[in-house]
């Protein structure tokens, strides 16, 4: 992928790019707005990614920092790509619920959802400028929370 997404192994960045080769299908241009979302999370130094594939159900992108592995929460944003059965593929774009405002009320609290812990997740079906840009406002609050380790201003 042009060396714009660093992953945390080569074998997880092959399975990543085999999987947007295979990826075809696409009306409602879902996999633009999930590679605008991912280069969103790869603008924020030193973002790493893991990929974790469960086909026919889900293909999730974990965005981490380098040696967050460390840290109680690994990872500060996950992408779930979802597949249901005879529908085209969405996406669930998910953060640690006290990592993000959501002023437009626009996302979805799921309760222990991310790791145990309260989760906010943002579901996009199609390519919307709108929500894409209010969803990288809250790849910058989530990122800012891990890094810092604060929560942001509602």
């Amino acid at each position: 992928m042009d060396g714009k997404y660093q992953f945390i192994s080569e074998r997880e960045q092959e399975g990543f790019e085999d999987f947007l080769a295979r990826w075809s299908h696409d009306t409602a241009r879902v996999k633009e707005a999930f590679q605008r979302i991912a280069l969103a999370l790869a603008s924020n130094e030193p973002t790493v990614f893991y990929f974790h594939p469960r086909p026919g159900v889900s293909y999730s992108l974990r965005a981490s920092l380098e040696k967050a592995k460390e840290r109680a929460r690994p990872y500060y944003a996950v992408i779930d790509i979802v597949e249901e059965f005879e529908a085209e593929p969405w996406l669930s774009v998910c953060f640690y619920a006290d990592t993000v405002s959501d002023p437009e009320d626009l996302g979805n609290l799921i309760p222990n959802g991310l790791l145990e812990e309260d989760g906010y997740c943002f579901d996009v079906d199609c390519y919307d400028e709108g929500l894409l840009g209010y969803i990288e406002a809250r790849i910058k609050e989530a990122y800012q929370a891990h890094v810092s380790g604060l929560k942001p201003s509602t």
